[in-house]
């Protein structure tokens, strides 16, 4: 039980680790795809976005689509833990009748 709490533990670490990894990259991509239309909006004499209006989408799509591989990260791992404790587990057998045996004095 101690091992699967473990390892319950180390899927939890990996999830949360792929959710900042994947959110911190994929906010900076839409940080750089956001200032790149805005240049673009500028230059072309056109009213650029505020960052609520343009960015902070982005950003809610983005945490989203982390959350779900973390998610699914998470999940795939609950479940290889479930089954592998559960495969480990000692099995109930049925008690087997011992005839109690006389002792001999020495």
């Amino acid at each position: 039980m101690q091992s699967a709490r473990w390892a319950l533990g180390l899927w939890l670490l990996l999830a949360a680790t792929v959710f900042m990894v994947r959110f911190d990259w994929q906010t900076k991509e839409a940080a750089q795809r956001f200032a790149v239309e805005q240049l673009a909006r500028y230059e072309h004499g056109l009213p650029t976005v505020s960052i609520n209006d343009g960015f902070r989408p982005r950003v809610r799509t983005e945490a989203r689509r982390a959350g779900l591989w973390s998610g699914l990260i998470l999940i795939t791992g609950s479940a290889g833990i479930a089954l592998a404790s559960r495969s480990r587990a000692p099995r109930n057998r049925a008690p087997q009748s011992r005839a109690p045996q006389s002792r001999a004095p020495l």
